[in-house]
């Protein structure tokens, strides 16, 4: 019973120090995600107002 204290101590200052390095990957991977999600917004509607234009030019307003 007298050797769990130093171990409990070992595990924990481990994970003291894992812990944050993993929340920190996970954020910047979040980030990057979500980036590439606005990126592929951004693309769709450049092409949905092209697509506008095109279909604007085909029929003129009567």
């Amino acid at each position: 019973m007298s050797t769990i204290g130093p171990v409990l101590i070992q595990l924990f200052s481990f994970l003291a120090i894992i812990l944050p390095v993993l929340g920190g990957v996970l954020a910047i991977l979040t980030l990057w995600r979500m980036m590439k999600a606005l990126e592929g917004i951004r693309t769709s509607l450049e092409v949905l107002i092209a697509e506008k234009g095109r279909n604007a030019e085909e029929r003129p307003n009567k």
